[in-house]
C-alpha cells in the first residue's frame, strides 16, 4: 500500500514526500552525506510555511536549520 500525504493551508498544497525531498536537497547542497546520518527530524510550520529540521549524525553531530527555515512559497 502507498500511502500519500498532502498538507493544504492557505491555499497552498505540499506532499509530505516533496518536504522531505526539499530537506535532503539542503542537506546534500550542504555537503552532507545523507548515508551518514542516524536521525533525520523534520517539523514544517503551516502559517510560516517553514520548514526546520535536525539531523543526528552516525557520530553524534547535529546539524539543523536553526533559526534560518527552508520557506515553501507554491
Amino acid at each position: 500500500m502507498k500511502t500519500n500525504v498532502e498538507i493544504q493551508y492557505a491555499f497552498n498544497n505540499i506532499t509530505s514526500d516533496e518536504i522531505e525531498r526539499r530537506v535532503k536537497d539542503d542537506l546534500k547542497e550542504n555537503g552532507v552525506k545523507l548515508s551518514n546520518i542516524e536521525t533525520l527530524n523534520i517539523y514544517y510550520k503551516l502559517d510560516e510555511h517553514a520548514i526546520y529540521y535536525v539531523a543526528e549524525m552516525k557520530d553524534k553531530k547535529i546539524i539543523g536549520t536553526g533559526n534560518t527555515p527552508l520557506y515553501i512559497y507554491s
